[in-house]
């Protein structure tokens, strides 16, 4: 268990057809990053905090990558840290896009390439996406959990969040 990934206190499994719905019962925080960067006037943000918002992310994605096989979120973004007032941490929340998937597209078929593709555009978010989950036709890189780094150096970037 991790500090800063958002506990999940209970869940349920319906069916309905075909379908399988999972309700998620998780801890209640306090507010997102989002809604803190929106209090704050650009740059209003101590060091202290912007570092601890940095560490905190940076530790709850460790987590997930130190898993076997890891684990990417894919979709790290400011609305998807929470601060836990109660824990006083920063968690990350919204798992529906995670994967342990780790490819290079370029070597898969045209078909596969364009369900990947699919995929990425409905679990991520654009502004957050790193280079190699663009253009699957191009590059020989591989997608795996690096991705979720690319998104954390976007979040840092933040104008309200930005130490420098």
């Amino acid at each position: 268990k991790c500090s800063n990934i958002l506990s999940l206190i209970a869940y349920e499994v319906k069916q309905a057809k075909d379908l399988h719905i999972l309700l998620l019962v998780m801890k209640m925080c306090d507010a997102s990053l989002f809604d803190i960067m929106n209090r704050h006037q650009k740059g209003s943000l101590s060091e202290q905090t912007i570092y601890k918002i940095l560490y905190d992310t940076a530790r709850g994605l460790y987590q997930m990558h130190s898993n076997d096989p890891p684990i990417a979120h894919r979709d790290i973004k400011v609305e998807n840290v929470l601060w836990n007032k109660q824990a006083q941490t920063f968690q990350l929340c919204d798992f529906g896009s995670t994967t342990t998937t780790a490819e290079v597209w370029r070597e898969k078929s045209r078909r596969e390439r364009n369900e990947a593709l699919d995929d990425i555009t409905r679990n991520t978010t654009l502004n957050y996406r790193s280079p190699e989950q663009c253009d699957l036709d191009f590059h020989s890189y591989r997608v795996d959990e690096r991705v979720d780094l690319w998104a954390l150096g976007v979040l840092m970037y933040q104008p309200s969040i930005r130490v420098w």
